[in-house]
């Protein structure tokens, strides 16, 4: 494991926005937190799924039927088909008409319970242009613990970089812009779902890339850690471009094997890749605009380190 590591976790007084985000989003986190685990519901069964992904078949009119593996994964993208979800209580299917039923009133009760949750109320949703707010809210809102966990760890090694090199209100405009353009990102290029897109992830993206453009030294502080022996674990200097590899091309990669890798469309992915990538193309273009085009001085090094 190697991460960038850069001026650690500095005291509120030298990053207040940052930590102040940080805050934020782990008091939205516990205020709506639902303890009830949705992944055990019945209709999110195996035996569920193929026979949820048997109906979307019928509802796409295909006559072959897939192996039980991937009549799983079709339940599964079934479930976040809108137009699919919307359609199922009237749809004339063919089969059992008690097991449909059942079907259907699982379904109700699987939507009922989803649409309460908080990922629902605050998230990004297609269409969100009735629903301005949720430009904003879906990224101080996370799904689970480790999710706000793991977003929380970058937001301050990266945040408190930025806010100490160039102050608070280039993190405000990077992470709130690098939002907006995540969630404009993933509304022009992914498919339609019913799946609400949350965290702060696009934002962070943004403050990564803007952070390797306008740090002016060539080489920046990593750590890594391989085990907890002697010398396998400790701080190394290393070119601030060596972010790109750890920290963003992966994004790139997972984007562009969703779309060309076959049968990807089916298997369902956590991460909103898209988002990380539109946040990451702000962030690049504004660190462009702020070091090369209006050449705005940073804040003097002797209070930076």
């Amino acid at each position: 494991m190697i991460i960038p590591w850069f001026f650690g976790f500095r005291d509120f007084s030298r990053a207040p926005l940052t930590w102040a985000i940080g805050g934020l989003c782990v008091i939205l986190f516990f205020v709506t937190f639902n303890p009830e685990p949705l992944d055990h519901h019945p209709l999110l069964e195996a035996r569920s799924l193929r026979f949820t992904g048997a109906l979307y078949l019928q509802y796409q009119f295909e006559d072959e039927f897939p192996p039980p593996t991937e009549l799983m994964f079709l339940g599964g993208k079934a479930l976040r088909d809108p137009e699919f979800l919307a359609d199922a209580a009237d749809y004339p299917f063919a089969g059992d008409s008690e097991e449909i039923a059942q079907w259907r009133k699982a379904l109700a009760d699987f939507r009922k319970k989803s649409e309460s949750r908080a990922v629902f109320q605050y998230g990004f949703l297609k269409p969100a242009m009735n629903q301005p707010l949720r430009w904003l809210t879906y990224q101080f809102t996370h799904a689970d613990l480790p999710h706000l966990l793991g977003n929380l760890v970058f937001l301050f090694l990266f945040g408190v970089a930025v806010e100490t090199i160039r102050g608070s209100f280039w993190v405000a405009l990077t992470y709130l812009g690098g939002g907006l353009a995540g969630a404009l990102f993933a509304l022009l290029t992914d498919p339609p779902t019913i799946s609400p897109m949350v965290g702060a992830s696009a934002s962070i993206s943004a403050l990564m890339s803007f952070y390797m453009i306008i740090e002016a030294k060539r080489r920046v502080r990593f750590f890594y850690f391989f085990s907890p022996l002697p010398n396998f674990y400790g701080d190394v200097f290393m070119s601030k471009w060596w972010i790109a590899p750890l920290c963003l091309l992966p994004d790139l990669g997972n984007w562009l094997a969703e779309r060309w890798v076959p049968q990807s469309e089916l298997i369902v992915s956590p991460i909103a890749t898209s988002a990380h990538i539109g946040g990451t193309l702000f962030g690049l273009v504004l660190g462009v605009m702020v070091r090369y085009v209006f050449r705005f001085r940073e804040r003097p090094r002797e209070w930076a380190y």
